[in-house]
């Protein structure tokens, strides 16, 4: 994975699953070609893309490209991932996941324990395709994702589901915080 910086020091893209054709496709608009299978730059020097990991950036006129670190999602105990950010690092970008407190036990509806089935059917179909979607480039949401897909039964209080849910809210069309309570089954009102 690989960020584009600009020359203010400014990340212009971070895709999570920027393809190198995506990657080489940005370089040709710099000017870049590929000649014997090699990179080669606007002024035909040969050029290298940065390494898996963070040891060097590749620097063309007006546009860096860094390689991307995502770090692990670890939660400190009362608290689940919200959000992610992009930090930019002389040698690399860290995607850090954002910590928020979780949500406290409230009033959930007597039976939480479903079918994965039941539980998509909750959701609207346009819903259901902006998630999909957005797991191709959302890591939280993909292993959300591949968590429910891989569950045969569904508890809508366990603190993961209850996260997997609230993290969705404003990444998808209309899935606001009601959203999220409908489909937890949770009643916003004490």
């Amino acid at each position: 994975m690989f960020a584009l910086i600009d020359t203010a020091g400014n990340i212009i893209q971070v895709p999570s699953n920027w393809s190198l054709s995506l990657l080489l496709e940005s370089l040709y608009i710099q000017g870049c070609t590929m000649v014997d299978g090699g990179l080669r730059g606007p002024g035909g020097e040969a050029l290298a893309l940065p390494d898996a990991e963070p040891t060097q950036a590749l620097t063309l006129a007006g546009l860096r490209i860094l390689p991307v670190v995502v770090l692990p999602a670890n939660p400190p105990e009362g608290q689940m991932v919200t959000g992610q950010e992009d930090v930019l690092l002389e040698d690399r970008v860290e995607r850090r996941p954002i910590y928020g407190e979780a949500p406290t036990a409230t009033e959930v509806t007597a039976n939480t324990t479903m079918s994965v089935t039941a539980l998509f059917e909750r959701f609207t179909d346009a819903e259901l395709v902006a998630a999909r979607e957005l797991a191709k480039t959302d890591a939280v949401v993909d292993l959300f994702w591949i968590r429910l897909l891989g569950a045969s039964v569904v508890d809508l209080a366990y603190p993961p589901v209850v996260s997997g849910v609230r993290y969705l809210v404003g990444k998808l069309p209309g899935f606001d915080a009601a959203r999220a309570d409908a489909v937890l089954g949770v009643s916003s009102e004490g």
